[in-house]
């Protein structure tokens, strides 16, 4: 009989719910014969990732499938962390080449191959097919890894609606240790105030803040749209398109909303990146000058890049 063909059903089942990775346990333990075992490695149908490992597909192992492994060789209670598990959890872009898996402080285990273990007393409840940390728990230790993306870790995270700021943050209040947890609590009120990307956070800090404009409603739900920032009970709209989503059929949305609140007499201003990054205080500027027109009866205040920007101006003159 062929190797194959002796396999158990509940056998092959475990194997496709890991990916195409089995332990000699498993193997074992599920029922398949040690001579049934040895045929299957001798013709190269599987083949072995580590000591008591095994790929059962006879092709290369996938990216998942060394996930899988790594976990496996980690034990009961391992799980991917870090970038490995921000990958599966969508918000880390590509698989990283070292798989890192999180394990109790007592297990003790080396780093090989692509696999990266790390050990810790606190070990949260994993979650998931391959196991990984908790997706708030991900956050906070993608934050430590890449510290300059703390911003976009977190609204990545926001934004697959499989968490929440207040989730995030009481993940934060069990860690004794986080040398990022200010900017981190300062980040996640600002989801909670409806700031929900790095452009909105400039904004509201360099053009907004800066230039003491009035604080403006964020994210308002309408009838039929959402804005970013609205001023004077929604008489004036500043949208802030980012890098992504205002191209081809967006740039049309985009019309079409900017025109359904023309005819209702609300004035839209839309910035991009380039607007709010390199020319805050000409952006202050117009938005106070319509909201003057509109009834404002405020002082816009310059920064010192205005200060600059002005004596610039005179020694051009």
């Amino acid at each position: 009989m062929h190797p194959r063909k002796s396999i158990p059903p509940e056998l092959r089942r475990l194997a496709a719910e890991q990916a195409d990775v089995l332990t000699r346990e498993q193997a074992l333990g599920l029922g398949l014969t040690r001579s049934v075992l040895h045929r299957l490695l001798t013709q190269e149908i599987w083949t072995p990732l580590a000591s008591g490992l095994y790929h059962t597909n006879g092709t290369r192992a996938s990216w998942q499938s060394l996930a899988w492994g790594g976990v496996l060789v980690g034990g009961d209670q391992a799980m991917l962390c870090r970038r490995a598990a921000g990958h599966l959890w969508a918000i880390h872009p590509d698989p990283p080449e070292t798989i890192q898996i999180l394990i109790p402080d007592e297990v003790r285990l080396q780093d090989r191959d692509c696999w990266q273990f790390i050990r810790t007393r606190n070990l949260p409840g994993s979650t998931g097919s391959p196991p990984r940390s908790p997706l708030p728990d991900t956050v906070l230790d993608l934050c430590l890894d890449d510290p300059a993306r703390t911003s976009k870790w977190i609204a990545a995270a926001l934004h697959t609606r499989r968490t929440t700021a207040s989730a995030i943050s009481k993940a934060l209040a069990t860690r004794q240790r986080h040398p990022n947890r200010k900017l981190v609590l300062a980040i996640l009120q600002d989801h909670q105030e409806g700031v929900h990307s790095e452009l909105e956070r400039i904004f509201r800090r360099d053009v907004e803040r800066a230039h003491g404009l009035p604080t403006g409603a964020r994210q308002v739900q309408g009838l039929r749209y959402r804005t970013d920032v609205e001023y004077l009970g929604g008489a004036v709209i500043t949208e802030l398109d980012g890098r992504l989503g205002h191209e081809g059929e967006g740039r049309f949305r985009d019309m079409d909303r900017d025109n359904h609140h023309a005819v209702h007499g609300r004035v839209t201003l839309r910035y991009g990146w380039a607007d709010v990054t390199e020319g805050p205080c000409k952006v202050a500027r117009q938005i106070a000058a319509v909201l003057y027109a509109h009834g404002w009866q405020g002082v816009l205040t310059p920064c010192p890049n205005c200060r600059l920007m002005h004596n610039a101006e005179d020694r051009a003159a």
